[in-house]
């Protein structure tokens, strides 16, 4: 008897052990403070996760459990603009090899310019009750100023976010491109142009020092698919052959405040487009983010006549217990949702194409208190 109830304590304690911890449920709440838009998770009374919004339509500022996690507070005017979460459009081949050796290509950045001129914003749309917020923008500078003897376009976005109770973001974007010009005349075509998902993560000794690419059915990251001290690889290939996300944590504490990146694993239908997961890693001598690694999944896009049109889906991911199995089966979860990404040459006049290119004419304001515009 005593052996009978030996083996039923210990098939018990297995079942305990193998079965997910449940996902934590969070309070979301959307509001202005002062002029900023605020995106709050809560669990209890206690702030897990805060973000602010900022100029284009970029995420400026990242808190977990009242640390900074998306990079080193600003402190620059670069830094507001290019220390931050956002769409990047760039191509090395439009390139002028006449220019400097940092300024050989077209870059136009979602939050604005080196320098930290704001991207004019048109509009900001909310709806503070489903938790969801649109941002109107028309990005246009080159980021280095003197690239704009050379380089003329004008690109319409619509950023959208979408809070959910389980710890998610959803951001959607929306970017419409129109003619650009090289030293005044339209190329006949634009070859190897990246539309990249800029998402940076300060390493510091409170927050993150490692990346994984793939974590077990634990939440542990898999062997040969984590990196740490900045000994991170560039370029991670197709998302195909990816799991579809990645996530920041630090290596000595896995119980504690994680965060993800879900891009999906889908690429495109249109056949001149690859889907590639880029992650970047500095120990110090990034000018503008400092020590960092930065989670950069782009779409490369090759022989792009404007007008185009690409819509894509992501996913920030937060845990405030760390690496857990229902952290991981979150994230297996949203790659399956997220929809392969749009890319369509000469697209029709649907919403929300119609509004994108009806306001590459609009002066917007270049502001970062994107609640002033709100309408």
């Amino acid at each position: 008897m005593k052996n009978k109830n030996k083996i039923r304590a210990i098939l018990i304690l297995a079942l305990l052990l193998l079965t997910p911890v449940a996902s934590a449920q969070y309070t979301t709440s959307l509001f202005k403070n002062g002029n900023k838009i605020i995106m709050v998770y809560k669990i209890g009374n206690e702030v897990k996760w805060r973000l602010v919004l900022g100029g284009g339509g970029c995420i400026d500022d990242m808190h977990g459990e009242g640390q900074p996690i998306m990079a080193l507070p600003i402190s620059t005017a670069d830094g507001q603009v290019g220390r931050v979460v956002q769409e990047v459009f760039w191509n090395g081949l439009l390139g002028d090899s006449s220019l400097g050796a940092a300024a050989q290509r077209y870059n136009v950045n979602l939050a604005g310019r080196e320098g930290g001129l704001f991207t004019p914003t048109i509009r900001v749309q909310w709806s503070r009750g489903a938790k969801w917020v649109r941002v109107w923008s028309v990005p246009q500078d080159q980021w280095k100023p003197s690239n704009e003897a050379y380089f003329d376009g004008k690109q319409g976005m619509m950023t959208e976010y979408r809070m959910k109770n389980d710890g998610s973001l959803k951001i959607t974007t929306h970017a419409y491109f129109d003619q650009w010009k090289k030293n005044g005349s339209i190329p006949d075509t634009v070859a190897l142009n990246h539309l990249q998902a800029w998402t940076p993560f300060s390493i510091h000794d409170s927050t993150f020092d490692s990346v994984a690419t793939e974590l077990n059915y634990n939440g542990s990251p898999k062997n040969g698919k984590f990196w740490n001290n900045f000994n991170t690889p560039f370029g991670h290939g197709s998302v195909t052959r990816n799991t579809g996300y990645a996530t920041m944590f630090k290596n000595n504490n896995r119980s504690r405040n994680a965060i993800s990146m879900v891009y999906g694993n889908k690429k495109p239908d249109d056949a001149d487009t690859l889907y590639i997961l880029n992650i970047a890693s500095r120990s110090g001598d990034h000018p503008i983010v400092g020590p960092m690694i930065a989670i950069n999944p782009g779409l490369y896009v090759s022989h792009m006549d404007p007008p185009t049109y690409i819509k894509r889906t992501k996913y920030l991911v937060y845990s405030e217990k760390g690496l857990t199995s229902a952290h991981r089966n979150k994230l297996v979860s949203l790659v399956n949702e997220i929809e392969k990404p749009i890319v369509s040459r000469n697209p029709g006049g649907a919403w929300p194409i119609n509004v994108l290119k009806g306001q590459l004419n609009q002066n917007g304001s270049r502001t970062s208190n994107l609640g002033e515009l709100i309408k």
